[in-house]
Parts: C-alpha cells; sequence; structure tokens
C-alpha cells in the first residue's frame, strides 16, 4: 500500500483524519565552580532547540513493539498501531490499534495529566499496559520536545556539556533532589540522538533516537528505543510509518 494511502485508512479508523551522569573530570567548569558549557555546547543547544521549535502540530503513525516484565516472571508482548497527535506546547492525543484493527486505547495528555478516554476490556482484564500509560505519555513527551520541562530551556550556562570526539555533544541539567536530564546532540546539525533522565523516585528512562528523515525543515527519527527501569519496567520499540507536520487538528481532540 502507498504510504498516503496507509496513513489516510488508519488515520480514518482512529477517528484523526482531516482534523548519565558525566564522568568525573570531563564536565567544562568555569571559575567558582558554576557550570559554563564551552561556545560550541552553545550553538548546539541552539540547533536543538530551532529542530524541536520547527513545528507547532504534528500527526505520526507509528508501528510499537512492547516488553514488559511479569511480576511472577515472563513478559508481556504486544504489537500495535498508533496514531500520535501533537500541539505545541504540551499536548498529545495517542490512539491506538491492536490486531484486526480493534481499538485498544485512546490516551490524552495535557502537560503532565494524562486522561484515558477508552481502555478496551481485554486490556483491564489481563494486561500490565494500564498501568504504564501514563509513563508512554511521559516517553512520547520527552521524545517530542513537549513543555519546557523535558526541553534544555534556560541559559546555555545551566547546562554542563562534554563531548566524546565523534561529533556528538552531552548537555545535562538538574541534579540532587532533582529530575536530572541529559541530552545527547550531534554538534553540527542539532540533532536528538538520546536523552537520559533520573528520577528521586529512582526510575531511570532512557530514549534513543535515530535514522532521522528531512520533513520540511524538521529532521525526525524514523526509530526509537525507549527503556524505563524502576518501579515501572518496560521497553519500547518505535517506527515511524508517516509523519505530517503543521497540519490542521480539531481543537476536540485535545478536550
Amino acid at each position: 500500500m502507498a504510504p498516503g494511502r496507509h496513513l489516510s485508512t488508519v488515520l480514518a479508523l482512529l477517528g484523526l483524519a482531516g482534523c548519565c551522569p558525566p564522568p568525573p573530570g570531563r564536565e567544562a567548569r568555569a571559575a567558582g565552580g558554576a557550570t559554563s558549557p564551552a561556545p560550541r555546547a552553545a550553538q548546539a543547544l541552539a540547533a536543538l532547540r530551532a529542530v524541536s521549535d520547527g513545528f507547532r502540530t504534528l500527526r505520526t503513525v507509528h508501528r510499537v513493539e512492547l516488553e514488559i516484565p511479569l511480576p511472577g516472571g515472563g513478559v508481556e508482548r504486544r504489537r500495535f498501531t498508533g496514531v500520535l497527535a501533537v500541539q505545541r506546547p504540551s499536548s498529545l492525543r495517542l490512539r491506538v490499534l491492536g490486531p484486526f484493527s480493534l481499538p485498544l486505547f485512546d490516551l490524552l495528555g495535557k502537560g503532565e495529566a494524562v486522561q484515558i478516554k477508552h481502555l478496551a476490556a481485554i486490556l483491564r482484564r489481563r494486561s500490565q499496559l494500564p498501568g504504564i500509560l501514563d509513563s508512554i505519555a511521559a516517553d512520547l513527551r520527552a521524545a517530542y520536545g513537549l513543555g519546557a520541562a523535558v526541553r534544555p530551556e534556560g541559559p546555555a550556562g545551566d547546562l554542563t556539556s562534554w563531548t566524546d570526539g565523534h561529533g556528538t555533544m552531552d548537555l545535562c541539567r538538574g541534579g540532587t533532589g532533582d529530575v536530572r536530564r541529559c541530552w545527547q546532540i550531534q554538534a553540527a546539525t542539532g540533532r536528538l540522538t538520546a536523552l537520559r533522565e533520573w528520577w528521586p523516585d529512582g526510575t531511570h528512562r532512557r530514549l534513543l533516537f535515530d535514522e532521522h528523515r528531512q520533513v520540511g525543515p524538521l529532521a525526525l527519527p524514523l526509530r526509537m528505543r525507549v527503556q524505563v527501569e524502576g518501579k515501572r519496567r518496560y521497553r519500547v520499540a518505535i517506527r515511524v510509518e508517516a509523519v505530517e507536520p503543521d497540519v490542521p487538528l480539531d481543537p476536540e481532540l485535545f478536550r
């Protein structure tokens, strides 16, 4: 099936059509102990912000493989198709189909608040998935740079930075008693290749991005991998099959 036709078919089914802490000694520090990245870090930060600010709305079709370790041993594995609608600064809507195009779940995220609009009975009875839907929404916020909390906002001087000698740069913010985040960026292009988060409750989230494709002014990753460890543990592999930036979206999607 042609990509455009596949996208329109999935959108119609889902009702969306038409509408690591740094190693010791590698941080760049200014006199008096204040952290200050080199000018190259500021340039990489500016490039990243330009990429992430390159759309106001976005609609994508994802193929998703999910693995959730079970409390008694074993792993719950699921595959599904999801359509994601994104509206800046911090709203998203995710509708997911399972086998035979049956609706599995529908969630709305506004900022850090998550509302489950629909959850299939089979998931309520026989799955660990409902317990991580809010965390999946957080994964998507991080992946698409929604909300100031998951973007390297503020002055570059508030960030620690270091380079690996292979054209990538790590920028980190946060620490004791707060969420620590590290963005790994291709310094020349501003493309985000990894994001890691360490939360005070022991949660560690790692997102890896590759196979970037130019979509208008945007270089968007077509493949994403997510690994979450802590109280909730799971892995997600996402393949982006179609993407449409700056499309008109029905405001009702986000209510």
